[in-house]
């Protein structure tokens, strides 16, 4: 491999321009030399943003310009533009949701097995480091067996949006699931082990889900409950509760709080690297640790942190849910209620 890896970003919407190309100019080791978008204006608006020498409408032809590419397309295209790339033996970074069915995740990792090129999956709060940390104190053994979790997201909806693909439900897939809720499920599976059983209720009527709620069994006995909504705030942390205590945890930020039984106290602060105990990790940061990992991942012909075969355990849930959906039951939705007059 070059000494300065080539990257592709395919997609010239806002994760790009905001997230991945800023994220980008940080490294020395890695650098943009091709754009790909559909929309003329918007890809030469970024190559001139952020000094990008090539652009073109697709992909084909362009293979000589790249090492690798990042995906950052409408949830539909992830899949059919992954295989593409892992064919042409092109390393990938795929933006969550890997893509929008379990078949689609199997097709892309036999790929990047058959060509012995990365695939890794942009679920990038597997780098948080309070996330590292409910990991370790749930797999030490410190909290004893597990017992609940309680899972509540929800913001309203404010994503500086290039295109309307987010609302049609053929091009992402469904709604606030499969879009923020997959970081939300990759989380609480990462953690926890895989589910055994839902029940699943939302919104969506036919159109993508706005709200919805699962009722969840693990495999480990575990139960619980997971909320996401795009038109509400909701608490936005994870609770899991074991036999000898719990923690609460912030899902994207680093706050934790742990509590143990019988003691009148509680741990409430921040996760911080003991190296550089005043810094946080911002959106950047994110981007730069799962960036800096799927490089290493290419340089050192190892797997990536977030690879397919993890990234797949949300998606498998996510079909689950939308198979088996049923309608939520909003308070404005009630049949008993009466209107007087």
């Amino acid at each position: 491999m070059n000494a300065v890896v080539r990257i592709a970003v395919l997609g010239c919407g806002a994760i790009s321009d905001f997230a991945y190309l800023p994220t980008l100019k940080r490294f020395q080791t890695a650098r943009v030399t091709l754009l790909v978008d559909t929309n003329a204006e918007r890809r030469e608006k970024l190559a001139s943003k952020f000094n990008v020498e090539h652009t073109n409408s697709c992909v084909d032809g362009c293979y000589d310009h790249f090492d690798a590419a990042i995906i950052a397309l409408p949830h539909s295209l992830h899949a059919p533009v992954s295989l593409k790339l892992l064919a042409h033996g092109k390393a990938v970074l795929v933006e969550k949701p890997m893509a929008i069915s379990v078949s689609e995740c199997d097709a892309m990792i036999n790929a990047a097995e058959k060509s012995g090129v990365a695939l890794a999956v942009g679920l990038m709060r597997r780098f948080l480091w309070s996330h590292r940390l409910a990991v370790s104190l749930i797999k030490s053994g410190a909290l004893g067996r597990i017992e609940s979790f309680d899972f509540r997201e929800g913001f309203i909806y404010d994503w500086p949006v290039t295109s309307d693909f987010f609302f049609r439900k053929e091009a992402a897939g469904g709604g606030v699931l499969i879009d923020t809720g997959v970081h939300t499920l990759d989380s609480l599976l990462h953690w926890l082990g895989d589910f055994s059983e839902v029940e699943y209720f939302d919104d969506a009527e036919g159109g993508v889900d706005a709200n919805c709620l699962l009722n969840l069994c693990l495999q480990n006995g575990a139960r619980g409950v997971v909320e996401l909504s795009r038109t509400r705030r909701l608490r936005n942390t994870a609770i899991i509760r074991g036999e000898n205590g719990s923690f609460e945890i912030a899902l994207y930020g680093n706050h934790v709080k742990l509590f143990a039984p019988d003691q009148p106290y509680v741990l409430d602060g921040l996760v911080s690297n003991l190296k550089e105990p005043n810094k946080d990790q911002g959106y950047l940061e994110l981007f730069t640790a799962e960036i800096a990992d799927f490089i290493a991942a290419m340089r050192n012909n190892r797997r990536p942190e977030v690879d397919g075969q993890s990234a797949r355990s949300a998606i498998r849930l996510i079909e689950a849910c939308y198979r088996h959906r049923q309608s939520l039951q909003l308070p404005w939705m009630r049949q008993d209620l009466k209107i007087n007059g």
